[in-house]
């Protein structure tokens, strides 16, 4: 399972039951979406295909390069006490509230090996659960180190790996199709260039999807 697969770029638009999930790793309410919707998608029989991108570029050009929450404590409050009650309301840990905001990018790029590969999920659970139930800094190195032993690969093959300029070229394109789609916030999902946007949005998505997959 070791790097032999080539970086696909999968054509965004297509014709069947496909779900594009564009996420940051560095997105607070990602986490529900990253925890849940994998197991919702093969129920519906829908392929997930994950697209890590630079969020912070696309809001620095809009100037929020703080980031949504930064300028706005009473936001930030509520935006935790939120994501506490909809954990609790999907059976999800949330043990500590992490240090925010986290580093973000490398676990973006490791995540976009990952979907080549075929275990972006595992990985991206490991992470997210790391944060949300052990306490652990999400972006850490050795939080991703752990991450990915959790999803049965080598850590140092794939820390390698995340460094070449294929991968980093997949985050680029990545960042400019969401871009392209007007997309301002995460976790977004689009089916065949139609956008919804946040974790209360995912079974929209899939009911979108599976109704275009019914019409194909």
């Amino acid at each position: 399972r070791g790097g032999q697969r080539r970086h696909t770029h999968h054509p965004l638009v297509i014709v069947g039951t496909r779900l594009d999930l564009f996420l940051s790793y560095g997105s607070s309410y990602s986490y529900l979406a990253v925890m849940r919707l994998p197991a919702l998608a093969r129920a519906a029989g829908v392929e997930l295909v994950w697209r890590p991108f630079s969020l912070a570029d696309l809001l620095g050009e809009v100037g929020l390069a703080e980031g949504p929450f930064a300028a706005y404590p009473n936001k930030l409050r509520y935006m935790w006490r939120d994501l506490e009650r909809r954990a609790r309301k999907f059976g999800l840990p949330f043990e500590t509230r992490p240090a925010y905001p986290w580093p973000y990018k490398e676990a973006g790029l490791v995540a976009i090996l990952a979907q080549d590969e075929g275990w972006v999920a595992p990985f991206s659970q490991a992470v997210y659960r790391a944060a949300f139930a052990d306490g652990a800094v999400l972006g850490a190195p050795e939080t991703l180190r752990g991450a990915i032993g959790s999803a049965g690969q080598d850590p140092e093959r794939v820390m390698q790996q995340v460094a070449s300029q294929e991968v980093a070229a997949v985050w680029d394109t990545n960042t400019d199709l969401a871009r392209g789609l007007g997309i301002f916030g995460v976790p977004s999902f689009v089916v065949d260039g139609e956008l919804f946007w946040g974790g209360d949005r995912i079974e929209d998505a899939l009911d979108w999807a599976t109704a275009k997959g019914a019409q194909a």
